[in-house]
């Protein structure tokens, strides 16, 4: 009866590990697919501008922190113990280091977005929040992980020495953390951007899909949404047992919730960057207009790094199309 039990218990595990199969190879087919096909605008818009900005370091960290990490998954590890040890430790580093650029893209946007007196305080907030990821992670799994070398395996394994029960609190902490960041900076894109978009169909149709604040609304909502229900799901997955990583508590989904979060993040920042430049060729084609200022200007605003502009600046409209007594 054990036998069976054994048996059953292999068979189990096998299963469960296919799905981590799965979900690893297709996120790094996501990721390489987005890569390519994205390729041409981060030349165009990050690296032939030689300008090195909020925008141009967050997308280069966002995006080559994610395509050395899926690089990173092929990559054979080697019999020695140290050398093992060692790439297990960099790679230990380099995962949970993907939140950093997040948390910084996350917490621009809030401070781009926020009323002036609330700025400082939502988005150090929404940092604090998309930050402990990195906190718990490379806490994790640089302390409490022992290296074993098995030779009826390919190599070193890395154990998790940590009590499954104070594993699933980490896991926890962090997807909670995570989604009450993503629905903090939902509240404030829906609310400082819904109006706005509306002045726009009602005064300028037909341009409300290139307006920066449409940006704002349209992906700003698609990427935090998407998060937030990929989160959701990593939560009821881990605490129902579905689909669990083999090597880990908690659920495979967070093997296409990084990669994703990296995909969306970069076409966010090209999107904002697309529409920086059509909103700076309009200002400069019109000697004057009408402004829905999205962002009130100010003598310091002009100090703010290029990136918060793009995400906060004025949002400008033919003169033809609106009234002069309609300026907001």
């Amino acid at each position: 009866m054990s036998g069976d039990a054994d048996a059953q218990a292999i068979i189990a595990s096998a299963y469960v590990g296919m799905y981590d199969t799965y979900c690893g190879v297709a996120a790094q087919a996501l990721s390489y697919y987005d890569y390519l096909i994205t390729f041409h605008n981060e030349v165009t818009l990050f690296w032939i501008p030689m300008r090195i900005n909020g925008a141009s370091v967050l997308f280069l960290l966002n995006r080559y922190l994610n395509l050395v990490m899926q690089i990173g998954y092929w990559i054979q590890v080697p019999n020695s113990l140290q050398v093992a040890r060692r790439q297990f430790e960099f790679f230990y580093v380099i995962e949970p280091l993907q939140y950093l650029p997040w948390a910084a893209f996350s917490a621009l946007r809030a401070y781009a977005l926020c009323p002036k007196p609330y700025k400082r305080f939502i988005s150090t907030i929404v940092f604090s929040l998309t930050l402990v990821p990195l906190v718990v992670n490379m806490l994790h799994d640089l302390h409490w992980t022992s290296y074993v070398y098995d030779p009826t395996l390919p190599g070193t394994i890395a154990v998790d020495t940590l009590a499954p029960n104070i594993n699933m609190r980490f896991v926890m902490a962090c997807r909670f953390s995570l989604m009450a960041a993503d629905l903090l900076v939902l509240c404030v894109t829906w609310y400082q951007t819904y109006e706005t978009v509306k002045m726009s169909r009602r005064f300028a149709p037909g341009q409300e899909t290139q307006s920066l604040a449409s940006i704002l609304l349209h992906d700003g909502t698609s990427y935090f949404l998407i998060l937030l229900i990929l989160n959701v799901l990593h939560v009821a997955f881990t605490l129902s047992s579905v689909a669990n990583d083999p090597f880990s508590p908690s659920s495979v989904v967070i093997l296409i919730e990084e990669p994703l979060t990296s995909v969306l993040t970069s076409r966010f920042l090209i999107n904002l960057q697309l529409a920086k430049r059509r909103q700076e060729g309009s200002l400069e084609s019109t000697s004057e207009g009408t402004e829905l200022a999205f962002q009130p200007q100010t003598s310091s605003s002009h100090h703010i790094d290029g990136f918060i502009k793009s995400m906060g600046g004025q949002l400008s409209f033919d003169h033809d199309s609106v009234e002069e007594d309609d300026t907001i």
